[in-house]
């Protein structure tokens, strides 16, 4: 019984030596816990890793039936903390933890953590896929905020605009260090995919936060200017600008240029432009065009012409635009070769048909400025009857044949069109009278003969027709065919009938005159004669209006004389030498001749002591005389 009691004892002593060792087991293991719970909140994460390792690898106190908790907890924070300490193994332990754990919601901290480790190395890819993990609703709303913002900015970076604005708007109402940042980005997430009202609402939310005011006036006016309203660009963008601290000023600047262009305040627009373009390293085509535009409309085109010849080889509608400004530009400086040449390019581009008439008839009249005529003439003909340059081309064009010295030219031109005015016509008849006399003139008769025929073609200008007819009998006068040239000039008599001025070289009295030659040679000394006297009769009448002295010295002083032929072929002698004396008194042409016939009309009027007297005359007046008769 004793020896009972007695053992009894001893297995009562070593059960409560045990039982007080248990305690103080446990009791340690929670200091060791909290121990390294402080070296982590200490941010010692060697310390708190080797510690949790320790306190994982210890043996679970018996009449503790919860330690496995306190052991998942350990291994969570060993990981996390081996992860801060940037151990190679840190993010590989974490994931094996919460593989192995997930989805016990132990895991819950060890995937907050590993998703903020993924967006602090701007890993969005991981970031995302990690946070997949976690269910928002399951999180306190500061964890939330913060997860659901680094998911929406992940997503955002990404350019998942719809995923992002998802995310970012479950925080952007909660007022915590999260609330700022989700809205902006959240305004931007709506400016990318064009919902602007939306995104320009949220912007106003932080517009005054010292981190974002400096950033947000550039989306706002950016906005506006999208929806094209100016104004209000205009008037954020100005206000921004007054803050030094202001971010992106250069391309609020260059908005409010390009809201001022927009409105055609041009003046206004320049000095944002011109800031945007010196602060630029290079500007796009839309840029150089903008600004080089708003320089042409005030009148800057020195600087113009350097903008717009950046875009002087584009073939494009841009580069079609910017030509023809270049173009004018060059004309209001003078440069009239450059304004040529670039006219010419813009009128061979047709992006813009309207511009590429406007300056298909602009190279064609500063052609005709510039004297090139035939270049001038070319270009105009081209456009068309329906076109509002139609009336002012044909103008230059009449203008341009009528004056042109290039009759060949004209009148190829004039052909070729089909069909053709009476003005035309006219300039036609013109040309073709012009170009024949000089073809005459060089000795090109029968070529002269074709153009002449040409100059009565319309006989809309009697007195073209009626010059046409003159010279055509004169040609055919010089080449012996004097019955046609006859023909010719009793046309010519009726067609000049009543017109009371012709050109010195085909007037009436010298078409009389040839006329006479043509009937002499005919030997119809009858109508010779009558041609001759209407010549002296129209040279008489006209005696003041003569300035051509081959005229007064020598075809009246002949006509004279050969009347004096032909009546003396009539053997009408006393009437003959009348002529023959008028004539001499000329003292002009065939002055000697005409003493000569007078001589011998006098030795057959039975007058000897007269003719004596008048063959001295003529020894004394020539020492050769030519006393050759015209037969």
């Amino acid at each position: 019984m004793r020896s009972s009691i007695f053992i009894l004892i001893i297995l009562l002593n070593i059960l409560t030596t045990a039982t007080s060792q248990e305690n103080k087991n446990y009791l340690d293991r929670h200091k060791s816990y909290k121990l390294e719970q402080e070296f982590f909140e200490n941010s010692l994460y060697g310390a708190t890793r080797y510690g949790y390792g320790k306190y994982i690898q210890a043996k679970n106190p018996a009449i503790n039936d919860d330690f496995s908790n306190f052991k998942d907890d350990a291994a969570a924070m060993a990981a996390i903390a081996g992860l801060r300490a940037d151990y190679m193994s840190g993010e590989n332990e974490l994931l094996s933890f919460i593989n192995k754990k997930y989805p016990d919601p132990v895991t819950t901290p060890a995937i907050m953590e590993l998703g903020n480790y993924y967006y602090n190395k701007k890993w969005y890819g991981k970031c995302i896929e990690i946070y997949e993990m976690i269910d928002p609703d399951d999180l306190t709303e500061y964890d939330m905020s913060e997860v659901s913002f680094k998911k929406g900015y992940a997503h955002f970076v990404s350019k998942e605009f719809d995923q992002a604005k998802k995310e970012l708007s479950r925080t952007i109402k909660i007022q915590n260090i999260f609330y700022y940042p989700a809205n902006y980005y959240y305004g931007l997430c709506e400016y990318f995919t064009k919902n602007y009202k939306a995104a320009v609402a949220s912007f106003e939310k932080v517009k005054t936060n010292s981190v974002y005011k400096s950033f947000v006036p550039y989306y706002i006016t950016q906005i506006y200017f999208a929806q094209g309203q100016y104004d209000d660009v205009i008037k954020h963008g100005e206000a921004a600008l007054k803050d030094t601290d202001l971010r992106n000023r250069k391309e609020i600047r260059q908005l409010l240029g390009q809201s001022y262009f927009q409105k055609g305040s041009y003046e206004l627009a320049l000095p944002h432009l011109e800031y945007y373009e010196d602060n630029t390293e290079k500007l796009t085509v839309e840029e150089f065009y903008q600004l080089g535009f708003t320089q042409y409309q005030l009148k800057k085109y020195t600087n113009a012409i350097s903008n717009f010849k950046e875009l002087s080889q584009l073939n494009n509608k841009l580069g079609q635009m910017a030509n023809y400004y270049l173009a004018d530009c060059y004309y209001e400086t003078g440069d009239m070769v450059s304004a040529r040449a670039a006219f010419k390019y813009v009128s061979q581009m047709d992006f813009e048909k309207g511009m590429q008439e406007e300056a298909l008839f602009n190279y064609g009249k500063l052609s005709a400025e510039s004297g090139y005529e035939r270049e001038a003439i070319n270009t105009l003909i081209k456009i068309e009857k329906s076109s509002k340059y139609y009336t002012e081309a044909q103008n230059i064009i009449l203008e341009l044949l009528e004056n042109t010295s290039d009759y060949a030219s004209g009148i190829q031109i004039i052909e070729g069109l089909n069909p053709i005015n009476d003005k035309l016509k006219v300039i036609y008849q013109n040309l073709a009278l012009k170009y024949g006399i000089q073809q005459t003139n060089n000795g090109d008769t029968d070529n002269a003969l074709v153009s002449f025929e040409k100059a009565r073609k319309y006989q809309l200008t009697r007195i073209t027709a009626a010059q046409s007819l003159y010279w055509t009998a004169h040609i055919t006068h010089l080449k012996g065919n004097y019955p046609l040239s006859a023909t010719y000039l009793e046309q010519y008599f009726s067609m000049a009938d009543g017109i009371t001025w012709m050109p010195d070289e085909s007037t009436q009295s010298l078409a009389y005159y040839t006329q006479g030659y043509n009937y002499l040679q005919q030997k119809d000394y009858k109508k010779s004669e009558q041609n001759f006297k209407n010549a002296i009769n129209l040279f008489n009448k006209d005696a003041s209006k003569i300035k051509n002295t081959s005229v007064s010295d020598q075809v009246w002083p002949d006509a004279l004389v050969r009347t004096g032929d032909c009546l003396f072929k009539e053997k009408k002698y006393n009437e003959a030498l009348d002529f023959y004396n008028k004539a001499i008194q000329k003292k002009k042409g065939s002055q000697e001749y005409a003493m000569y016939q007078k001589g011998m009309i006098e030795g057959l009027t039975g007058e000897p002591y007269e003719k004596i007297l008048t063959m001295r005359d003529i020894k004394q007046t020539i020492q050769t005389p030519n006393m050759q008769m015209t037969p």
